[in-house]
């Protein structure tokens, strides 16, 4: 069972679960973040990721920084959207590229719903990653 299985952040899956009917009360990102971004889903290897990249980005020319940001192996404690929305506003704040796992939404009971870091590392540094979004390699 995992009732008792204590995630890095020291919380366990009871914690988790006992505190899911108040997952909006936790969600700090609203959904005017996700407007102003454009997420594209994409699939590297069987791996599956999503590219979040601010629209005021998408007509910059230059070569862009991008970020890495996975759960880490701990349960999320937020509704998938609500993740999605904290990728946005991350993105829009760092005017970065953002390269997260594609499906979040089982995370909030397994911490095993989702890619590694290095997997999506990997996807962040892919030669058609970095072409598409015009990522520099060495800002990642």
């Amino acid at each position: 069972s995992l009732s008792n299985v204590l995630f890095p952040n020291g919380v366990t899956l009871d914690a988790i679960q006992a505190l899911r009917p108040q997952a909006a009360a936790l969600d700090h990102a609203d959904d005017t973040f996700l407007a102003k971004c454009v997420m594209q889903q994409l699939e590297i290897d069987n791996i599956k990721a999503s590219v979040i990249l601010p629209r005021m980005l998408s007509y910059d020319v230059a070569l862009r920084k991008a970020q890495v940001w996975f759960p880490g192996g701990d349960a999320i404690d937020c509704s998938a959207n609500a993740f999605t929305a904290a990728c946005a506003k991350r993105a829009l704040h760092t005017s970065s590229v953002i390269i997260v796992p594609a499906d979040v939404s089982g995370a909030f009971d397994t911490a095993a719903a989702y890619p590694s870091g290095l997997d999506l590392l990997r996807i962040a540094l892919s030669d058609d990653v970095v072409t598409r979004f015009r990522i520099d390699r060495t800002r990642v």
